[in-house]
C-alpha cells in the first residue's frame, strides 16, 4: 500500500466502527486540540529553521553544506517514516504511539538546543525528524477513531488549517526568537521552546485523548521499511554530494580564470 493509498483509505471512510462511544463530544474536540499539537509542532521545526539557520550557521561555524544537512536531515526522516509510524500506531496504540513520539521530540530538541557542533545537531536533527514522524499520523488515525464520519470532515478540515498556521507561525516565531535574543540563548530558544508545549501536551493527551488501536491492522515489514529508509537517503545524499562537487568545480574555476 503507497502513502497515498494509506492517507486515502484513513481520511475518506465513512465507517464509524472504530468511533468510541465512550467519548463525549466536549472531550472529542477537547481530544483534538490535543492531538493537533503534534501536526504543528511537526511542521513548526521545519520552517522555524529556516529562518533561524543563518544565526545556526554563524553559532556553530557551520558551512552551507553543513546547514543544509540540518534541514534535510529533518525532512528526509520525517517524511520517510510516516507511513511506518502509522501502521505502529494502528497495531501499538495511537494514544501510546502519540506519546512515545512526543517525548521522543522533547528529547531530541533539547539535545539540538545544546548542540556544540554542526555534526551533533544534524545526527540529532534526524531523530528528531523520526519523532516528528511517530506523533504526525497519529493525529489523523485519532481522529478517524474519535469522530463520526458527520464530524469528522470539520475535524480534518481543522487539520489542514493547523498545518498550514503552523507554517506561518514557524517563519514569525522563528525571526521573533532569533532577533529578541532572549536569555542570550540565540537560536537555541528555536529548539527549546518545543519542550513546554511538549511537555503539556502529553500530560494532556495522557489524560483526555482515548486510546485506540485498528481492528485490522497491516502488518508491519522492517526490513521494508529499512531499505526504504536507506534508499532514500543514499539518493539524497548522492544528489548532495553531485551538487556540492559541481559547486565546487564552478569555484576553482571561476579562481583559475
Amino acid at each position: 500500500m503507497s502513502c497515498k493509498d494509506y492517507y486515502y483509505n484513513l481520511t475518506t471512510t465513512d465507517d464509524d466502527s472504530e468511533v468510541s462511544a465512550t467519548v463525549s463530544s466536549n472531550h472529542r474536540w477537547i481530544a483534538l486540540l490535543i492531538v493537533l499539537m503534534a501536526p504543528f509542532m511537526a511542521i513548526l521545526d521545519v520552517y522555524i529553521v529556516f529562518v533561524a539557520y543563518p544565526s545556526i550557521q554563524h553559532g556553530l561555524h557551520a558551512s552551507s553544506d553543513q546547514i543544509q544537512f540540518v534541514i534535510a536531515g529533518y525532512t528526509i526522516a520525517y517524511a520517510v517514516n510516516l507511513v511506518t509510524a502509522g501502521r505502529l500506531g494502528d497495531t501499538y496504540g495511537r494514544k501510546r504511539i502519540f506519546i512515545i513520539g512526543m517525548a521522543s521530540f522533547i528529547v531530541t530538541s533539547t539535545i539540538c538546543a545544546f548542540a556544540q557542533s554542526p555534526q551533533t545537531l544534524i545526527i540529532t536533527r534526524v531523530f528528531q525528524g523520526i519523532a516528528a514522524a511517530l506523533m504526525y499520523p497519529q493525529a489523523l488515525s485519532i481522529i478517524q477513531a474519535t469522530f463520526t464520519s458527520k464530524e469528522r470532515n470539520i475535524a480534518i478540515a481543522l487539520f489542514g488549517a493547523n498545518v498550514g498556521i503552523a507554517a506561518i507561525a514557524g517563519q514569525i516565531l522563528g525571526g521573533f526568537l532569533v532577533q529578541t535574543n532572549l536569555f542570550n540563548l540565540d537560536w537555541r530558544l528555536i529548539f527549546l521552546v518545543n519542550v513546554p508545549l511538549g511537555i503539556g501536551t502529553i500530560i494532556a493527551a495522557s489524560r483526555m485523548v482515548h486510546e485506540s488501536k485498528s481492528e485490522k491492522p497491516i502488518q508491519l515489514d522492517i526490513g521494508e521499511c529499512w531499505l526504504a529508509f536507506v534508499d532514500v537517503y543514499c539518493n539524497n545524499t548522492i544528489n548532495y554530494f553531485d551538487l556540492s562537487f559541481c559547486s565546487l568545480r564552478k569555484k576553482t574555476v571561476d579562481i583559475q580564470t
